[in-house]
């Protein structure tokens, strides 16, 4: 068989691949969507002040009221942190922002 009959199958063989693994990254994509938890959960002390915002769907201004700070003060902050620098009690801080989520 000559080289120039080999490569229309060498073709077709990479068209193969590049078809299943399109299949399965596709299928696989389609169970993460359909397998996803839509509801975020309790706010957690990893969380920070501008996750918890985006997240929820809460103001900056109602975030900063509730952490007892200038909006934007906690940038890249944990709750966690925010409680310690603040001398709170873990969880009354997670507390009282879990109160200004949205049900």
């Amino acid at each position: 068989m000559t080289r120039a009959a080999r490569r229309p199958r060498r073709l077709i063989a990479a068209f193969g691949l590049a078809l299943v693994l399109f299949i399965a990254f596709a299928l696989h994509a389609l169970w993460v969507v359909t397998h996803l938890d839509p509801s975020p959960g309790p706010v957690q002390a990893w969380m920070t002040p501008g996750y918890i915002m985006r997240t929820y769907d809460i103001p900056p201004e109602v975030m900063a009221q509730t952490l007892g700070l200038e909006p934007g003060s906690a940038r890249g902050k944990t709750l966690e942190e925010i409680a310690e620098a603040g001398g709170i009690p873990l969880e009354v801080l997670l507390a009282s922002v879990q109160a200004v989520v949205p049900r």
